[in-house]
């Protein structure tokens, strides 16, 4: 309701704007070029100033259910949320812990977050603002337990600090990976990591031990993200035609389509796949060119098709394999579609600034060979054999017990992780009384 709100006046403001620059009165007056768009800079930057500090003031003053804000003393439990791409990670324990009727709080530096909208008394929601703004102020929060999805929470030139009243600082992750392509330091201030699957253990532990660090608590609660996707896949999955292929790249020079460009896509459609071409939503924004060029190569193929929807999940269940980079979506395609994803290889740049460089092995170097095939720039133009190969060979039991081996509590990380935090937050209560 309060973002509601917030929108009704930034849309106010915007309207004024309008009336007062866009049809004004006469004025009899001269000004030059110059001092006219000076004048009209700073009276879009006063404006917009005005906006941001109503906004501010308005959030700071109310909680979303209009009550008085009471300081940054909220509860046992504390969920901080950067955005709301992220609610699909929080939306199964926030669900769990209602359930549970445990009380908790939720601050997103997102004022358009799904989380902010939910009416419940167990649930204080508030936006907290943006940036800078929004880490200085958690920085500040007391509460027994928080958790967080953010890395480098409290690291050299990170923006937030550790919080200094919080007494249990929790990272829940929102991926199926290693720590290896963590920034480092990411997790160095965290005292407790809900790790996905065992596999995360060795990381953790080389990493703690490699810089002096004392030992974090690692509880085997899963991952709510992939559970949050499952609970809303079709059930059974439509059939498909036996012969499309996703390619889903990453952006930017860990992308595929940068790297390898489009001469692969070529490959396939020549060879009688239907190809969906599905570009990382940044690329849509960032690398127009690379993708126009890419696009007017293709242009002459019936069988490829462009997807930009903001769901992949369509695009996904259409598919019978999967090809992409370092993205996530390698994992979460093979884990809940059970069917197989060709990697392309993709060299680290500044591979010094990322846990990795430290660590001696990688979980996803061992992980991306079991979910299918891993293809180099010398092996790239026997893509058509290999996706022959792979959709010939791999079977959905093979990914299956995949997902079993490696991914704790499918379908129910939300419920473990509530309890989890739950309990947490009454030891601490104990051991202050």
């Amino acid at each position: 309701m309060y973002a509601k709100c917030w929108l009704f006046l930034k849309m106010f403001f915007m309207f004024e704007f309008i009336i007062l620059f866009a049809a004004p009165s006469p004025a009899y007056a001269y000004l030059d070029p110059g001092t006219g768009n000076v004048l009209l800079y700073l009276a879009v930057s006063l404006c917009g100033a005005l906006a941001y500090s109503m906004k501010s003031v308005f959030w700071a003053v109310f909680d979303r259910k209009g009550k008085k804000a009471s300081g940054l003393d909220h509860r046992g439990i504390s969920i901080f949320c950067e955005g709301r791409s992220y609610w699909n990670t929080f939306r199964p324990i926030v669900s769990a812990l209602i359930e549970k009727k445990v009380p908790f709080s939720y601050f997103s530096m997102d004022v358009r977050d799904p989380g902010l909208e939910i009416e419940n008394d167990l649930m204080l929601s508030r936006y907290i603002g943006e940036r800078s703004v929004a880490f200085a102020r958690m920085g500040q929060i007391r509460s027994k337990v928080m958790l967080a999805t953010t890395p480098n929470i409290g690291t050299p030139g990170f923006p937030m600090p550790r919080p200094k009243y919080v007494e249990r600082l929790v990272h829940v992750c929102h991926g199926v990976d290693d720590i290896g392509l963590y920034k480092k330091g990411s997790l160095d201030h965290y005292d407790a990591v809900l790790i996905v699957g065992d596999f995360m253990v060795h990381g953790i532990r080389f990493i703690e031990h490699l810089r002096g660090l004392s030992e974090k608590e690692l509880v085997p609660a899963g991952l709510p993200y992939l559970d949050d996707l499952a609970s809303r896949m079709k059930n059974p999955l439509p059939p498909t035609d036996g012969r499309t292929v996703l390619v889903a790249p990453s952006w930017g020079t860990k992308g595929c389509l940068y790297v390898y460009g489009g001469g692969f896509i070529r490959d396939l459609a020549l060879a009688g796949f239907n190809v969906i071409l599905r570009p990382h939503p940044h690329s849509w924004k960032t690398e127009k060119a690379l993708l126009g060029r890419i696009k007017r190569e293709l242009s002459g193929f019936d069988n490829v098709e462009w997807d930009n929807a903001p769901d992949g999940a369509l695009a996904m269940e259409r598919a019978d394999i999967l090809i992409s980079d370092t993205s996530n979506i390698r994992m979460d395609y093979a884990l809940l579609y059970e069917r197989p994803v060709i990697t392309l290889k993709i060299a680290v740049s500044d591979i010094e600034t990322f846990e990795l460089s430290d660590m001696d092995s990688a979980w996803m170097d061992t992980a991306e060979r079991e979910i299918g095939a891993v293809v180099g720039e010398d092996g790239i133009s026997g893509i058509v054999n290999i996706v022959r190969r792979q959709l010939n060979n791999r079977t959905r039991k093979d990914l299956a017990s995949f997902r079993e081996k490696n991914v704790f509590n499918f379908g129910s990380s939300g419920r473990v992780i509530a309890e989890y935090l739950s309990r947490r937050a009454c030891d601490s209560s104990d051991a202050a009384a």
